[in-house]
């Protein structure tokens, strides 16, 4: 039996958690080789490059978001391509899964590194990919 955690906030008590654990019921297996993998369509793709944030920092793969952005006509078919070729593999390209980590400051001593937060900036590409899905 787990006691009564109380915090304090905006002077008033609020109750985070009481009693036991609740169990979380284990994930249910799927059939991955029948599932059918989504069609990722050329003009998906392309409006997710023209409405790329061009403020936004590249990713592993260097590819900065306004290049991208504008070159959205050339880019979009190609980039569709490998994205369906990729889900119908099961296997994703290697910059994909590359991503630079960068810890950002949230508050206290900054000596305690349990006062930073893991800020991961991934391939746009990619992320474009995940979006259109």
């Amino acid at each position: 039996m787990i006691q009564s955690f109380k915090k304090s906030s905006n002077k008033k008590d609020a109750i985070l958690f009481e009693g036991q654990i609740p169990q979380v019921p284990e994930p249910q297996s799927r059939d991955w080789k029948n599932e059918v993998p989504p069609i990722i369509r050329e003009d998906h793709v392309r409006d997710g490059l023209m409405n790329l944030n061009i403020t936004l920092v590249h990713g592993p793969d260097e590819m900065h978001p306004k290049v991208l952005r504008k070159s959205a006509e050339v880019v979009a078919k190609p980039l569709s391509i490998v994205s369906e070729k990729s889900w119908q593999s099961g296997r994703v390209p290697s910059d994909w899964r590359k991503g630079n980590i960068t810890p950002i400051f949230k508050k206290g001593n900054k000596e305690d590194p349990g006062n930073y937060l893991p800020f991961s900036l991934t391939s746009v590409a990619g992320n474009i990919t995940e979006q259109t899905c």
